[in-house]
């Protein structure tokens, strides 16, 4: 009997050679295909054999085997074979994806589910719903304390195979059938010799009476222009970032690539529980949160503009919330014990579309009615943000203490500008005791900033 995997959360495999199989139902127009990337502690490949799919079919060292489809209607299984006693030194894990060719995209796959089999362990993951999204990292599988482990992952990327190899670090060539470069810019007046339709001969001697050809790159193909994100500097002197990125408190901001569907997921250790949310300043001054739990005067909302959380996710397994605030007093902190030492990761994932309207997005992580005692530096909170074309921004509590009744942690602030998504490191936390959410405002430049404490106090616990 399979056991369900919730997505964020990871167990214990029984072996470490096993089996990862997808499956979904037909449809006309849909087109999924296989992906598996080998990669090391930082979560990129080594090079192009660490990229294993149906042309591509094993990995040198055998660790990952890519499966025929069994034989099933339209291609609808997938499957991958692993063998994790035979990654290389310095590889980590076995990600496996999902990518949708047809132009459906995964909202129109119907019945979609995984299954990763190792010796007596059978565990299911069953996805969120998609929109867009045309790649998928379903699952990791990997060694940890030297104990195999699967992951249940399900993050989207709206550009496909192209974004998913570009988030594992494999170069990819430029698309072929790119429309033709412009021509080159006239040449400043050179010695009087008029070109021929033949190319010319290797440069010669500047004796001769036939001039070299123009030296590269001012060839009739120039280098491309750049990215139309932003130019080289904006004007508070943010640059544009790519691939993966690390931040703390003190570092400058970030500026990445917008893209039309952006991901915020807060992570933390397994054992306990925080809820994750996110306020919502608008262009007109107003600030909207995005929660899956009420807070004084501030009922639940699970969506607004394009900011939306895809759901709680409880201690090892994802459960509703209360329908109404609890007796007074229970679950107080200092009246609990202590958790349980941490296993493995959970994490919430917020969906944020950055429509114009939407000036800032501030993700939020909050110490649950279910948590007990436990600090964010012992939980090991961190927030990523991706931006689902290759660029991930990761911002960690490290500089949290050991208190266990500070509940509210403020990662970093996501800025939408015209020309790209700054990234803003804060790592704030709430005062000792307090359930008060932060609150937005405005200060003299015009800046959105953080009150931390100044907003409502939370229901799912007392204050």
């Amino acid at each position: 009997m399979s056991t369900p995997l919730p997505m964020g959360t990871n167990q214990r495999l029984a072996a470490t050679s096993g089996e990862v199989v997808v499956r979904h139902a037909p449809g006309a127009g849909v087109d999924v295909n296989l992906t598996a990337f080998v990669v090391t502690a930082d979560g990129s490949v080594r090079g192009d054999a660490d990229m294993v799919f149906y042309n591509q079919p094993r990995h040198p060292d055998g660790c990952a085997v890519f499966h025929a489809p069994a034989a099933a209607p339209d291609g609808t299984t997938h499957r991958l074979g692993f063998d994790l006693a035979r990654l290389a030194e310095g590889v980590t894990k076995v990600v496996v994806t999902l990518t949708e060719d047809g132009g459906a995209g995964f909202a129109r796959v119907g019945g979609l589910q995984a299954h990763v089999t190792a010796g007596g362990s059978d565990f299911e993951l069953t996805p969120p719903a998609f929109t867009d999204e045309r790649g998928l990292v379903v699952a990791e599988v990997y060694v940890r304390g030297g104990e195999p482990k699967v992951r249940a992952v399900w993050q989207g990327y709206a550009g496909g195979l192209a974004a998913l190899a570009a988030a594992h670090g494999v170069e990819t060539d430029a698309a072929p059938d790119a429309a033709p470069a412009p021509p080159a810019p006239p040449a400043p007046p050179a010695p009087s010799t008029s070109s021929t339709s033949t190319p010319p001969p290797p440069p010669l001697p500047p004796s001769t009476s036939t001039p070299p050809p123009p030296p590269p790159p001012s060839t009739s193909t120039p280098p491309p222009p750049p990215p139309p994100t932003a130019p080289s500097s904006s004007s508070s002197g943010i640059n544009l970032s790519k691939g993966s990125i690390s931040l703390v408190k003190g570092d400058r901001p970030v500026m990445i690539e917008k893209t039309r569907r952006m991901t915020a997921s807060v992570s933390w250790a397994a054992g306990t529980d925080y809820d994750v949310y996110a306020l919502v300043w608008t262009t007109d001054g107003r600030q909207t949160d995005v929660a899956m739990f009420d807070a004084d005067g501030v009922p639940p909302r699970q969506q607004f503009l394009g900011v939306r959380h895809r759901g709680d996710v409880g201690r090892g397994e994802r459960h509703a919330r209360p329908a109404a605030p609890q007796k007074k007093g229970w679950g107080r902190k200092a009246d609990r014990t202590g958790p349980p030492e941490p296993q493995g990761e959970q994490l919430e994932v917020i969906d944020i579309e950055l429509s114009p309207e939407i000036d800032a997005v501030l993700p939020v992580a909050y110490s649950a009615i279910t948590n007990g005692t436990g600090s964010f530096h012992r939980y090991q909170v961190s927030l990523a943000i991706d931006n689902g074309a290759g660029t991930t921004v990761r911002i960690d509590a490290v500089n949290a203490n050991q208190d266990n009744r500070i509940y509210t942690c403020v990662p970093g602030i996501i800025r939408n500008r015209p020309e790209g998504v700054v990234i803003e490191p804060l790592e704030l936390y709430s005062r000792r005791g307090s359930e008060h959410r932060p609150a937005l405002r405005l200060d003299a430049q015009g800046q959105v900033v953080v009150e931390m404490d100044a907003g409502p106090a939370n229901q799912i616990k007392d204050d």
